[in-house]
């Protein structure tokens, strides 16, 4: 069991420092001189501009590219004023034409040549845009295509090595659920934007890092609860509220999937209580370092500004502007428990190795529905992304049965 004083000690240490680090992170971003990326910022605010109005390469599809958003990441670099490093970095103020936000990149262009003196202001500080630094030091070398094919090779390398650890320390049947679940929600084309494959990756790494750690480890529930406190904090950092959750589901399918796989007695592997424990840590670790954002926000922005965030957060979870769809998630939600409630009564009847494997996977798939039922108005909005959260529902439907199928003729 979990000490709850030294968890909690823990936890507001590694909250402090991880919050240091990323306004470090943050202010350092301002730093880097624009001379130095001016010519590949230049290029790629106008490749971003021409995709708004065309499509990647010429061709539009719909859910894979993120022009409006990377067109949002390069203004924002492009815009940072060193002089004004608090401003720039933390408020992070886009510069627009009459303040709209699918002009960014064309904006872009415009204050790189000296023509943005009509360009509006628009406070975008409800995210912390941790990929500031690590764009600005990409755009040193390269321009906006060939960080996309840089993206994609370290995607589709991370993809496979996940893959092979997974083939060789938990089998195939956990191999091919993991392959189909990606492959089934298109997982690999989120390399066409800068914005699409950041929580695939940090999900890939995490769930990389639980593999190879050795097997004490995972089974210290102290441990596990910090890694995905700390991994909570990290995808609110990098994340543009893509497909957080998957930070959470797939890592913790691994521990789950780990800790069965070494488990000799016929008894639960894991119990609810640590899995919802780490949930929990998640969650603390990303609505933490986000409401922190927030708090500051609100402080130190123009009134309006820091008001137009909670306004903004209000919206994204309780406006139904899209009612028959949002309808439509409530209701699958509740198919889906009905469902999980006759696939426990089946389970019951196995063994309580295989019973508890059921329910643990059955929460763990459940998480995007809770996520989209929470951010409701966001999902149904941007459906062309969000998504793809249900690859983690896939991938513990396939782990179900076919990793029960397994344990049966284990036993």
């Amino acid at each position: 069991m979990l000490n709850f004083s030294k968890c909690v000690k823990s936890v507001l240490i590694l909250f402090v420092s991880i919050l240091m680090v990323f306004v470090t992170l943050s202010l350092v971003a301002t730093r880097i001189p624009q001379r130095l990326i001016e010519r590949n910022l230049y290029s790629s605010c106008e490749t971003v501009s021409y995709n708004m109005k065309h499509g990647f390469l010429g061709v539009n599809i719909v859910g894979a590219t993120s022009s409006f958003t990377d067109g949002i990441m390069l203004n924002i670099a492009a815009t940072q004023e060193p002089t004004r490093s608090a401003d720039s970095g933390l408020l992070s103020y886009m510069h627009l034409v009459d303040g709209k936000a699918e002009t960014a990149a064309a904006a872009g262009v415009l204050y790189l040549t000296g023509r943005g003196d009509d360009l509006k202001p628009v406070c975008y500080g409800r995210y912390w845009h941790g990929y500031v630094l690590p764009l600005k030091i990409l755009l040193l070398f390269f321009d906006y295509y060939e960080i996309i094919c840089l993206i994609a090779i370290v995607f589709l390398s991370l993809m496979v090595t996940l893959s092979v650890l997974t083939y060789r320390k938990l089998g195939k049947i956990a191999c091919i659920s993991f392959l189909l679940s990606q492959l089934i929600f298109f997982a690999p084309v989120t390399v066409l934007g800068l914005t699409n494959p950041v929580c695939f990756i940090i999900a890939y790494v995490s769930s990389m890092l639980i593999l190879l750690l050795p097997v004490r480890c995972v089974k210290n529930q102290y441990i596990m609860a910090m890694l995905f406190f700390v991994v909570g904090a990290i995808t609110c950092y990098y994340d543009f509220l893509r497909t957080p959750i998957l930070t959470l589901g797939i890592p913790l399918v691994y521990v789950l999937l780990v800790l069965t796989k070494n488990n000799k007695t016929n008894e639960c592997a894991i119990s609810i209580v640590s899995l919802l424990a780490n949930i929990a840590l998640w969650f603390l670790g990303y609505g933490g370092i986000w409401a922190m954002k927030w708090i500051y926000i609100y402080f130190a922005a123009e009134q309006n500004a820091g008001y137009a965030i909670w306004v903004r957060m209000v919206h994204n979870v309780f406006s139904a502007e899209y009612f028959c769809r949002s309808l439509c998630i409530i209701l699958t939600s509740v198919l889906y428990l009905v469902c999980a409630f006759f696939c426990v009564r089946y389970f019951r009847k196995k063994s309580p190795r295989q019973y508890a494997l059921c329910c643990a996977l059955l929460l763990i798939a459940f998480l995007p529905f809770v996520w989209s039922v929470l951010l409701l108005n966001h999902t149904v909005v941007h459906a062309r992304f969000t998504y793809r959260i249900f690859s983690l529902t896939a991938f513990c439907i396939f782990l179900i049965f076919g990793a029960s199928r397994a344990l049966s003729s284990d036993e």
